[in-house]
Order: structure tokens, then sequence, then C-alpha cells
């Protein structure tokens, strides 16, 4: 299965928007797997964009929050794979397409085209891949 809206913890702030794995992700069903939702708010993903990482285990998710201060909104917790996926791939084409044109954004708040053109057709493929063409 893809990675697509895994969040890698370490890389946030990173320009990507594909995500990537959580280092602590145990990669099989026994994980404690929690869906978050960005609210767009300081240390939270983008408006709107649906991530779920997998923790080790139950404990481990309640220290990793106490510890995090993050900002996104939890929508699901201890749920499969599988469910999280269906979380994900409810996230609306909007609020990808803003979290793409964000990602591609510099500091001085310049969109770089090279950036946006290789974000974009990241974006292409994953509406493809979810719509199951």
């Amino acid at each position: 299965m893809s990675n697509i809206g895994r969040r890698n913890r370490e890389a946030e702030g990173s320009n990507h928007v594909v995500i990537e794995n959580n280092p602590k992700a145990v990669g099989t069903e026994r994980g404690y797997n929690v869906v978050f939702e960005g609210t767009g708010q300081e240390n939270s993903n983008h408006l709107g964009i649906r991530t779920w990482t997998s923790f080790r285990d139950k404990e481990d998710y309640i220290q990793w929050m106490r510890e995090s201060g993050n900002g996104d909104k939890i929508l699901a917790e201890g749920v499969t794979q599988d469910e999280a996926l269906k979380y994900i791939k409810q996230t609306r084409l909007a609020d990808r397409t803003a979290a793409v044109v964000a990602a591609s954004t510099t500091k001085d708040g310049e969109v770089n085209p090279t950036v946006l053109r290789f974000n974009l057709m990241n974006l292409l493929m994953l509406e493809r891949f979810d719509s199951g063409e």
C-alpha cells in the first residue's frame, strides 16, 4: 500500500505535500493508528488536509500528544489502516490544491513554478489513484 497521507512528524515544515512514513510506525495492523485533520493553525497541517500516524501503542500516542503541542483536529483513534485510508481519501480536492500551492510558495511569498508543476503532478496522480483510474 502507498504511504500517501501518512505523516512524518520529523519532516513537518518541509515543502513536501506527499507525506511519508512516521519513523515510529510499526507497519502492521497491530499499531495504534490515529487520523488527523489540519486546522491551518500553528503546529498543524494545512487546513483540511487529513493524515494518519501509526504509533506503537496507545500509550506512545498519549505521550506524543503531551509532548508535541499538535494543532491538528483528531478525527479517529485506534482505527485500522484501511479505515484510516478511507478518512484520507475524503480530503477535499480544494484543500489538497490549496496545500499544493502553499507548499510551492517560498518564504518570500513567491510561487516557485517548478515546484508547483511537480506538486500538481503529484496531486493529479493522487486523485487518479483515489478514483481508481
